[in-house]
Formats: structure tokens, C-alpha cells, sequence
């Protein structure tokens, strides 16, 4: 209320009350949250992957399953692959695309956690992960890696780990954000990390 009042003042008629509806306690008011576990979830949060092969995404379904994340494989069953990254070449446009299309739909306030199929599992339950997603106060957050791909020159800013530069195959957002980000359609083949 300290924060708001000062905002509506000149639009709200305020009152005064005699007798004080709640009784105040003497510690000081903390607005901030302490952790990320005192973040207020007021969304649902959409876990979503492209596997063309569900027995390779092994891995990735057995550790949700062990922390009770819903994971839903966005690619078309029975689709031929067409997205490149044979032989660890570029590619991965597919995923982008078959992302765009999904989250149409989407309220623009739930948030999407986007992952690889193949070589990613999770480690804690999905509650802990958007919690930890929304201590960073940002609207998308990409996973990072060790090295620059596929254009080595790209300029990165400095930073004070060795994991410095975007990794497509892991991120997080808000709904409108991300359709925004991934608004413009690109090649099934094309290079999703470089897109992003």
C-alpha cells in the first residue's frame, strides 16, 4: 500500500477509518522478496519440447516424471524431420517454428519453459525452476554456454563466468515476449541459436 497509494491518490477518494481494521505489527514492511521462494506464481507455466523420437527423449520424460513436471512434446507424431542438425551441423529452425505456432494461443502472462529433447533432464521440481526464473525479474532467460555457435564473430560483452554465450536449447519467458522474439519465421534448417 506504501508503493500504490502515492499512484491513485489523484484518482481514488481516500478515508480515514476510527477504529484501525487490522493491527500492524512493529517489524518493517519487506517488499522485496528475501528468496525465490517468496515469489508470487499467479500463471501456469507450459513445459514444452520437440522430439521427433520420443526414445530419445528418454532422459528428459524419466527426471520429469520423477519431479512431476508435464512435459509436452510439440512435434507432430509421425512428421518426417526436416529441422537440419545432422552430423552436429546447424539447424533447429523447426522447434522455433512449431514454438511460434503453439503459443498463439497462449495468455500472454503464462510463461513457457522451452527445452532440448535429447539432452536435457531436470534436477529439481518445476516450482523451484520458475521460482528461481522469476528472481531474475526479467521476461525471458536463456540457458548459456561455454562457446560461440555457430558465428564465432559475434561480439559477446565481457562476463565473470566461462558461460557467457546464448544457448537455444534451454530458456524460459513470458508468453508475450516470446512471441514477439520469435515473431519472424525462418527455414525448418535454419540455425536457432543463431536466430535467437
Amino acid at each position: 500500500v506504501d508503493e500504490y497509494l502515492p499512484y491513485v491518490s489523484d484518482r481514488v477518494k481516500l478515508i480515514g477509518l476510527k477504529d484501525a481494521p487490522i493491527k500492524c505489527s512493529h517489524a518493517a514492511t519487506q517488499t522485496e522478496p528475501r528468496s525465490h521462494n517468496d515469489y508470487f506464481v499467479d500463471f501456469n507455466t507450459h513445459v514444452l519440447t520437440v522430439a521427433d523420437d520420443d526414445s530419445k527423449a528418454d532422459c528428459l520424460y524419466t527426471s520429469a516424471k520423477t519431479h512431476n513436471i508435464d512435459v509436452k512434446n510439440i512435434y507432430p507424431e509421425g512428421r518426417p524431420w526436416d529441422g537440419g542438425m545432422e552430423n552436429f551441423t546447424t539447424g533447429g529452425g523447426i522447434k522455433l517454428n512449431l514454438l511460434r505456432d503453439y503459443i498463439q494461443d497462449l495468455p500472454d502472462d503464462d510463461v513457457v519453459l522451452f527445452t532440448d529433447a535429447y539432452d536435457i533432464f531436470f534436477t529439481d521440481p518445476l516450482e523451484t525452476i520458475v521460482r528461481k526464473y522469476l528472481s531474475f525479474k526479467t521476461e525471458v532467460l536463456f540457458s548459456a554456454e561455454q562457446y560461440r555457435w555457430p558465428d564465432k564473430s559475434l561480439i559477446w560483452p565481457p562476463s565473470l563466468t566461462p558461460y557467457r554465450y546464448l544457448c537455444s536449447g534451454m530458456f524460459i519467458g513470458r508468453v508475450r515476449t516470446l512471441k514477439h522474439i520469435i515473431s519472424k519465421p525462418l527455414h525448418n534448417s535454419a540455425d536457432d541459436q543463431l536466430y535467437l
